[in-house]
């Protein structure tokens, strides 16, 4: 048996030891400068004196933050998390017994991937693409563009160049950003596996890869997707590839983030999650060599060895973190740590002023936040009540021939909101559901809270029950009767996240649906005294930016640009559902219905689209109130007829009376 094991290892290099030095909980990064190592562990940032390399002596770690991904450090003192949902934090590690968090960033969507150079920041929001970040003054960051990609999971800059590692698409994604306002795409590189960590050093690209292979005989590429590919992109408008290494197969649908490490003098390090990582030499990039091999201690629940999520290289040794076991080092012969120089010189601080932009020709009237963006809206009679991320909740008159702040209220970040007579309930984040009561559109009196993470809410007209979620896995039923004492009384999770906006508005029949991105549909009772779980339908239907809505006595739900209208608490299967083909054109977004009417809104392109569903079998889109924004657009409003749109960084948009008069 041991030389059945031995052989496989052989091949990919000598198999080298590592051990633990610490073990704070989960571990999702790491960098080395000079004489510290950086580490995200147990959701902190950690950072350990490495004078002598296998013996790190920690020194200090941060305040918790939240679902850390993805680190990157600028050589002033400064350390930049990506904490998906929960955006971007920046810490100050100047001080590394204390390291400070200074500020934090409502990222567009989902931040995973982090870069930074000079005054620059680049966040990978994942399916919403790549944001540029004016990080001119700290405390401040402002949103300056939003390139988009299909899926940006790791991004990198050189130069006047950004590369994004693209994760289904299995793509690096090539842009110009001299100018960061308007980011130029110039290639696209299409990898064999998904894409997602690169690395770049002189003329070469390298690019991590991973789950399935793109190429090949179709049965024999599940799992066939990991390895490194190395492209010389000297003429970045036209990439070469040079070579593609092929790891071990498999398959693990939870850990999928592959790391790529340049290190001088022709050697290439790769974090490859359970399959460990390898060391190569690339001295010759058309034909890399395997040297040694590193594998974590194995996980008994997983049968696998721990996942490496991480590696960075030091004096002799490679630092690992490990999803399940911490942080690891191992000695390796020939490894020296990177020497980290930023190219960019400072931007000019009119660059945020630039990027807010009006609306253009597009027939709206616009509300911009003077921080922040809006990210949710609610109407009572002409007052919108904006949830404006880092700019808190904000009331805007409707009534002006310019739409009017009337108030900002003092909440540190406004997720969502919903309205329920005089009542209004608020989503923010870390700090919990706020339920406030509304004596006049600029008087709200606090009259209870659940501290629960809370950044996106569904409140049905009928019933006492609130659904709200943060955004990862877990669906949460609040009983709001007695709003002085909400109280959390179901927690469901399922397979996938709750992305973004995937419940239903409202109810139908004392149901809501709600859709896990890759775990399907599950139906909730709420016109109980306790809300009950329905019936579960586990297929990946619906795309994970495509909502759920009431349409009539109905619920109206969107299938790969198809739909349906489902009874209350249907069961599946999906194939004995009545799923109709859309004739007219393409149905995506987060639906909002108006009698016969609904608007689309989808984040990701930032599409808006008004349909007509009189027909029910054929609804026909209607090209003139329908638009393409800058901004990523949220669960859109009717105001007397007209679309009221939270349009992200591009603030909140009211269509423009004469807009819906002149078509009607």
């Amino acid at each position: 048996m041991a030389a059945e094991v031995e052989a496989p290892l052989c091949k990919y290099g000598k198999l080298l030891p590592s051990f633990c030095f610490e073990s704070r909980g989960p571990a999702l990064a790491v960098e080395v400068r000079g004489r510290l190592l950086y580490a995200l562990s147990g959701n902190r940032l950690a950072i350990y004196d490495i004078s002598r390399p296998l013996q790190p002596r920690f020194l200090g770690e941060s305040a918790p933050v939240r679902n850390a991904r993805q680190l990157a450090l600028r050589e002033d003192g400064f350390a930049f998390v990506s904490a998906r949902e929960n955006g971007l934090w920046i810490i100050d590690v100047r001080n590394p017994a204390y390291p400070e968090v200074i500020s934090r960033y409502d990222s567009v969507e989902m931040a995973t991937g982090v870069e930074v150079d000079g005054n620059l920041i680049f966040l990978g929001n994942r399916v919403y693409g790549v944001e540029i970040v004016d990080g001119s003054d700290l405390r401040r960051p402002r949103h300056i563009s939003l390139y988009r990609t299909p899926e940006s999971q790791s991004v990198r800059k050189a130069g006047h160049l950004l590369f994004s590692g693209e994760w289904y698409a299995g793509e690096i994604r090539i842009a110009d950003v001299r100018d960061p306002v308007f980011p130029r795409e110039i290639a696209c590189i299409r990898l064999d596996g998904y894409g997602d960590g690169i690395d770049l050093l002189g003329s070469l690209c390298f690019a991590a890869t991973g789950h399935h292979a793109h190429s090949g005989p179709a049965a024999q590429r599940f799992g066939h997707g990991h390895g490194v590919e190395i492209f010389d992109v000297s003429i970045p408008e036209s990439p070469k590839r040079l070579s593609v290494t092929k790891f071990p197969p498999l398959f693990h649908a939870y850990n999928d983030f592959w790391t790529p490490r340049a290190i001088p003098g022709g050697l290439l390090a790769v974090a490859d999650t359970h399959n460990g990582v390898f060391l190569l030499s690339v001295a010759r990039p058309e034909t890399p060599r395997f040297l040694y091999r590193i594998l974590l201690p194995e996980v008994p629940a997983l049968g696998l060895a721990d996942a490496v999520s991480g590696v960075a290289p030091g004096e002799g040794v490679l630092y690992l973190s490990g999803v399940t076991t911490g942080l690891h080092v191992a000695e390796v012969p020939g490894v020296v740590p990177r020497v980290h120089t930023e190219q960019s010189a400072a931007v000019l601080p009119v660059v945020a002023a630039r990027c807010r932009r009006p609306a253009s020709t597009l027939p709206f009237r616009q509300y911009q936040p003077e921080y922040g963006q809006v990210r949710e809206v609610e109407l009572r009679g002409s007052v919108a009540f904006a949830a404006c991320g880092q700019g808190g909740l904000q009331t805007v008159s409707l009534e002006e021939s310019a739409m009017k702040l009337l108030r900002r209220w003092p909440i540190p970040c406004a997720y969502d909101v919903k309205l329920r007579q005089d009542l209004l309930f608020c989503a923010e984040g870390n700090d919990g559901l706020g339920i406030y009561r509304i004596d006049q559109p600029d008087a709200l009196q606090p009259v209870g809270r659940l501290p629960l993470p809370v950044q996106k809410i569904w409140l049905p007209d009928e019933g006492h029950f609130l659904a709200a979620s943060n955004r990862e896995t877990e669906l949460f039923l609040i009983d709001v009767a007695d709003p002085a004492a909400p109280r959390l009384l179901l927690e469901h999770r399922q397979q996938g996240l709750l992305y973004g906006d995937l419940v239903s508005n409202g109810s139908c029949g004392g149901y809501m649906l709600a859709n896990w991105h890759c775990g399907g549909f599950a139906w909730f009772r709420i016109d109980g005294r306790e809300p009950e779980v329905g019936n579960l339908i586990p297929e990946s239907l619906a795309a994970h930016t495509d909502g759920i809505a009431v349409f009539h006595n109905r619920t109206l739900i969107l299938c790969n640009n198809r739909y349906a209208f489902l009874e209350a608490n249907a069961a599946g299967p999906s194939s004995c559902w009545q799923l109709h083909p859309v004739h007219r054109g393409v149905l995506r977004g987060i639906p909002t219905v108006s009698g016969d009417l609904v608007c689309f809104a989808q984040r990701t392109d930032g599409s808006v689209q008004l349909w007509d569903f009189h027909d029910r079998l054929d609804p026909r889109p209607i090209p003139e109130r329908s638009f393409r924004l800058e901004g990523s657009p949220g669960r859109s409003c009717f105001f007397r007829n007209r679309l009221l749109i939270p349009a992200g960084y591009q603030g909140l948009l009211l269509e423009n009376e004469q807009n819906v008069t002149h078509i009607s």
